[in-house]
């Protein structure tokens, strides 16, 4: 019995001399961020045949918000979900020696690299995102400078991580028409195409009645109900100037058929634009007056907002 237990004790340590000696298990936090909050700046770079492709920079402001490339917002849910996910990736496994090769000749040539930075500007994470596994539910991921590649996932997704490491600039752009909270606003205006439906909402202050017309006043409730849509940001659909060249200017030069604007009470104004797509009755083109971008907007979204004079008069006039 001593001698059998002797042997068990013997074996035990065998294997655990084995794991503590020769056994390399995959690290499965060394790509993955504990804290977002940390993060300062995330920058990605596609290299496609190894050549340098499209750079983009994410940046944290000051209140929390992010740009793109140091010149636009950008759209916070979706810098959100690629922060949570820098928190959830994990490695699946360690490639083979046959497994390995392939990868890193895949890497070397086509790859997006990914720098993450602290608030600071130290480095937190950098590191390779190659191509999906032959599963197709992982990526092939390594730490930069080094020479092991490995099988990198999200846990409980279906889906290869790479989609989210995308570095084209308008899917990270937040497609803003405009922002405004009802109680900051002065005057609302639409004009169509048939003049007859046009309308001019104002008031002179902040505690005076708003009116449609000279000594014409509104329907109070009617006006406390269309003020209470505007909450904060309003946004396009898309933007179409690449598929669209040279619209945006051809439409410049046309009547549209709607032309909404408003001025707050500090004397910020906007105008939006709107065309009708007779191809296409879900949305319109549209355009902020003097901006570049050419949108769709979806009647939808801006449709709300598009009332006539008639709808804010008061009862029996």
């Amino acid at each position: 019995m001593k001698r059998t237990l002797g042997l068990l004790a013997l074996l035990l340590a065998l294997v655990a001399a084995y794991f503590l000696f020769f056994y390399e298990a995959a690290p499965d936090n060394i790509f993955h961020v504990d804290v977002t909050t940390r993060i300062g700046v995330v920058e990605l770079q596609t290299i496609a045949k190894g050549e340098a492709k499209d750079k983009l920079r994410l940046e944290r402001q000051e209140n929390n918000s992010w740009s793109v490339n140091g010149t636009y917002t950008a759209i916070q849910a979706k810098v959100d979900d690629f922060l949570t996910l820098l928190t959830q990736i994990r490695v699946v496994n360690k490639l083979e020696e046959k497994g390995q090769q392939s990868a890193l000749s895949l890497l070397k040539r086509n790859h997006t690299r990914i720098d993450i930075l602290d608030r600071d500007g130290g480095e937190l994470k950098s590191y390779l995102v190659g191509a999906t596994a032959q599963q197709q539910t992982a990526n092939i991921m390594m730490i930069s400078g080094a020479d092991q590649a490995y099988v990198v996932a999200r846990p409980g997704s279906e889906g290869y991580v790479s989609i989210y490491y995308n570095t084209e600039l308008n899917n990270w752009r937040e497609k803003l028409l405009f922002a405004v909270e009802g109680t900051d606003l002065r005057e609302v205006r639409t004009e169509y195409l048939d003049s007859l439906s046009n309308f001019q909402l104002r008031r002179t202050g902040a505690d005076a009645p708003w009116t449609i017309g000279e000594g014409v006043y509104a329907d109070e409730e009617r006006v406390n109900g269309y003020l209470d849509l505007f909450a904060g940001k309003v946004f396009a659909e898309s933007f179409v100037g690449e598929q669209f060249p040279g619209l945006r200017d051809s439409l410049e030069r046309r009547t549209p058929d709607a032309k909404f604007s408003f001025v707050t009470l500090d004397g910020k104004s906007k105008a939006l634009k709107l065309f009708a797509r007779p191809e296409n009755p879900n949305n319109f083109f549209g355009f902020v007056q003097g901006g570049s971008e050419l949108y769709t907007v979806q009647h939808f979204v801006v449709d709300k907002f598009l009332k006539t004079g008639d709808y804010f008069q008061k009862s029996g006039i």
